[in-house]
């Protein structure tokens, strides 16, 4: 079923080739209503293609899906009503009033749903939109700022999309059913389906002739720009990337910074993560921004920093802006190629958890000014309630890491080393309950590893189902898999359990702060000096692979914890020691950002911009 769906772009283009083959082949043979069946299925097919969005597909399928889908909504409908055509010519050739009711509803339709659409996408665009200004400083509550050419035509997107989809295979529907009266039905319908479409086209040319007389284009970023200005934000979270499954790079920042007591604004330049994170922080304003040239307008000048939580291409879009402070944050620390990367230092200043992360950047070659870092630890590791002594382990989390961007950056262990150790830990330690919670992006560049999730939930489903004999020990432990539509975070979990298994990643740094037993897995198999000399968030922690072995070496670690104080002494070098919270460090940081006099110098770039 995984592979099916995988590979659903696929399937979907070879059934849309072998339908239309088919209803070739059933049309010279006058087999009619079998004709029109392949044609509702091509139609089918192609809706389906494109309201399954991109999940899990590989880059050849997203282009597939875009070319032969996406892109091709209208081709593919005139080609669909064209043959439909065929067929009820055939069928009624006696009667033309319905065969010119046919083509006067396929040119109406093609008019009104795909010619007006496109022309007024193109030739009024909308490049600006904000969700979530309070009251006291905007006119609407929950304000979604489009351009005005596109605000009437957006409130009829709703009966154009149900009309398109709906009416379309109706009359196919009715036909192919053959009813007693199938072309008093079809005359009814295709009249309906013309004064929708008339009624829907007289909407749209109203919107676009009235907004082309008013000339208000430009006005609608404007006023977005004036509300921005009245809001008057100290600081901005800018963030950009890919899908919604980087959302948590943000959401772990989000209550931090709230509480800091400054005011801010999210910005992003991806328009599927705008309501996304309204969601996630409905009471904090956010903007969206398409357009290159607009960032420094988007911009107030009460604005004195831009915080960003990772290192994404369109970061580069606002740091050309001077006479504000832009603050790395990333999101996690760990020994990672990709936090010691060489494009940080490209920001003024770069917050770290601790000194270890600032050797980090000294031993992979990238030389960084001492003065551009700040220690302020990991403020999610506050709530953390660190444990007083050691004890046998009940509950243990296995939280693996994703597969990276590239080779190089692939420290997952779901592939070689989460069933093997699944399996070990079933049969010699059954009493213990099993967390399951991987990375948000498991899979997204190795599609593979999403049958590897299934496998590991079937052998989570499978330990837990019910014993014939409840003497067993571990009989009734319920161990849980958490995907992406858990609420929980880990941090949620950290004070759950008694012990962790994860990779070379953040999370090794964050659980750190628990004083609890770590078991990192070498992925790469690197074998274990290799991991703790390259590797510093792994001092203390005990080092296991794909084999048995490796976990029976380290029995000990569920009943005594022998390496509890080398990890505690580690933890004082990678997540900072300093007097009070990370929340407190933070909270400083940015105050020393506000406090900064110099205000952004906008105008002076905007100008250099014109030349």
């Amino acid at each position: 079923m995984n592979w099916v769906y995988r590979n659903r772009i696929e399937i979907f283009l070879a059934s849309c080739g072998f339908s239309a083959i088919a209803y070739l082949l059933f049309l010279c043979l006058d087999l009619l209503r079998l004709s029109a069946l392949m044609i509702l299925i091509i139609f089918s097919c192609s809706l389906a293609a494109t309201k399954l969005g991109v999940r899990n597909l590989e880059k050849i399928s997203i282009r597939f899906r875009q070319y032969f889908f996406a892109q091709q909504m209208a081709n593919q409908y005139l080609l669909r009503s064209l043959g439909f055509f065929m067929v009820l010519y055939k069928s009624f050739t006696d009667d033309s009033r319905l065969i010119q009711l046919a083509l006067a509803c396929i040119t109406l339709h093609l008019i009104t749903m795909f010619i007006v659409p496109t022309f007024s996408g193109r030739a009024f665009r909308i490049e600006a939109i904000n969700l979530g200004f309070p009251e006291s400083k905007a006119s609407n509550a929950r304000n979604r700022l489009v351009n005005p050419s596109t605000s009437i035509l957006e409130s009829s997107r709703t009966i154009r999309n149900i009309s398109q989809s709906t009416l379309e295979p109706l009359h196919i529907i009715i036909f192919f059913l053959s009813l007693k009266e199938t072309k008093s039905i079809l005359i009814w319908t295709l009249a309906i389906h013309i004064i929708i479409n008339l009624i829907l086209l007289t909407y749209s040319l109203i919107a676009l002739v009235s907004t082309f007389l008013s000339q208000s284009l430009n006005a609608s970023k404007e006023k977005l720009f004036k509300k921005l200005d009245d809001y008057s934000p100290e600081l901005i979270l800018y963030f950009s990337a890919e899908s919604v499954d980087s959302l948590y790079q943000v959401e772990q920042w989000l209550p931090y910074i709230k509480s800091s007591g400054h005011q801010f604004v999210i910005v992003t330049r991806e328009l599927q993560l705008l309501s996304p994170l309204n969601e996630l922080a409905p009471d904090i304003p956010i903007v969206w921004i398409k357009a290159f040239a607009d960032i420094e307008k988007a911009i107030p000048k009460s604005v004195k920093g831009i915080l960003y939580v990772n290192n994404g291409m369109h970061n580069f879009h606002p740091l050309r802006l001077s006479g504000i402070t832009h603050v790395q944050l990333l999101h996690g620390e760990s020994d990672k190629g990709s936090s010691a990367s060489k494009v940080t230092r490209a920001y003024d200043l770069i917050a770290v958890a601790g000194e270890t992360a600032i050797r980090r950047y000294q031993d992979n070659g990238i030389f960084i000014q001492r003065s551009q870092f700040r220690i302020i630890g990991r403020p999610v590791t506050d709530f953390i309630i660190p444990s007083e002594k050691e004890k046998p382990i009940e509950t243990i989390l296995y939280a693996p890491t994703w597969e990276g961007h590239d080779s190089d950056s692939n420290y997952s262990s779901v592939e070689n080393i989460a069933l093997p150790m699944l399996d070990w830990l079933s049969r010699n330690q059954p009493h213990i309950r099993i967390i399951v919670k991987p990375h948000p992006l498991t899979g997204s560049r190795e599609p593979e590893l999403l049958e590897t999730l299934e496998k590991i939930k079937r052998k989570i489903s499978l330990t837990n189902s019910p014993k014939i004999d409840r003497n067993i020990e571990g009989s009734n432990i319920h161990h849980e898999f958490l995907g992406k539509e858990s609420d929980l975070t880990l941090y949620d979990i950290f004070n759950q359990v008694d012990a962790v298994v994860c990779d070379i990643s953040s999370v090794a740094t964050d659980f750190l702060a628990s004083n609890k037993p770590m078991f990192i897995c070498d992925a790469k198999e690197q074998g274990e000096s290799e991991i703790r000399s390259s590797y510093p968030t792994t001092q203390g922690s005990y080092i296991v692979d794909k084999t048995h072995e490796s976990w029976n070496q380290n029995q000990n670690a569920f009943t005594t914890d022998p390496l509890r104080d080398e990890r505690i002494k580690a933890r004082k070098e990678i997540l900072g020691d300093f007097e009070g919270s990370s929340t407190s460090q933070l909270h400083s940081l940015l105050n020393e950002i506000v406090a900064n006099k110099e205000t952004a110098n906008i105008d002076i770039i905007s100008e250099q911009s014109k030349k």
